[in-house]
């Protein structure tokens, strides 16, 4: 299963975070040359044990309809240690 492994920004500790904890939804559409483009953001928030809040955005842009053409992950908070999500 895809998950992404975060290192606290704050208390250096780490934490797992499994795909199926995100909320997905729609945020945006463009029509251009070959169709619609969609974004699709899946979000998520926790809170370290040391307090420290954390915040992970995975974007995914569809382009043309059907097909992932680009990837993005943005996280507050913490660091990236390993990162199947965009695999």
């Amino acid at each position: 299963m895809s998950s992404v492994i975060l290192e606290c920004d704050a208390c250096g500790k780490t934490l797992s975070v499994q795909r199926t904890a995100f909320t997905h939804r729609a945020i945006g559409q463009d029509e251009r040359e070959m169709g619609t483009e969609t974004t699709y953001e899946a979000a998520f928030e926790t809170q370290c044990v040391c307090q420290n809040h954390i915040t992970i955005k995975h974007l995914t842009f569809e382009y043309p309809e059907g097909s992932e053409n680009h990837l993005e992950l943005l996280v507050a908070g913490a660091k990236v240690v390993q990162n199947s999500l965009l695999s």
